[in-house]
């Protein structure tokens, strides 16, 4: 059983340099656990991806393999 971070799921719904690591840790083991909160951090990973990326198009990082020559 994993003690998955929000981070670690956002990883599958978000692109991430984390995406990776999110999907060889649910082969080893597919039986996760969260804490409560993680559904509110959640919604914060999400919408801070919606205004880093989707509405102010800054790119960090990471994200620079997604965007378009």
């Amino acid at each position: 059983m994993i003690v998955a971070h929000t981070n670690l799921i956002a990883s599958f719904w978000v692109p991430s340099n984390m995406e990776q690591l999110a999907y060889r840790s649910l082969k080893k083991d597919p039986e996760w656990i969260a804490p409560l909160l993680w559904a509110s951090e959640f919604r914060n990973v999400l919408s801070l991806y919606y205004i880093i990326v989707k509405r102010f198009w800054i790119y960090p990082p990471f994200f620079r393999p997604l965007m378009k020559p």
